[in-house]
């Protein structure tokens, strides 16, 4: 899956979920979350992380996915969304 923030394929711990359709959009790489969310970072599933304002993704830790027969790919995947969940506004997800 790739990442929503730089768009690489790559390892990942957290998944990026459209706040108001809960539609999947991709993942957050470990790389991204490292430089985003470090252990002082406050987080909220109502405001952005990086500027307070309403939040447009979640991405909260993935519980674990379910790989299909035939090897084409994930085709579940199993997430908690809670009160702390990390989220983040389109415009800084860009930045």
């Amino acid at each position: 899956m790739e990442c929503y923030r730089c768009g690489r394929a790559a390892d990942y711990d957290r998944i990026a979920v459209g706040r108001r359709s809960g539609t999947v959009a991709g993942s957050l790489c470990l790389d991204c979350e490292d430089e985003w969310l470090t252990p002082e970072t406050v987080t909220s599933m109502a405001t952005c992380f990086a500027c307070d304002e309403p939040a447009d993704l979640l991405f909260p830790k993935w519980d674990s996915i379910v790989e299909s027969d035939d090897g084409s790919g994930p085709v579940e995947t199993e997430y908690k969304i809670c009160l702390t969940t990390p989220a983040a506004c389109h415009y800084c997800i860009q930045r």
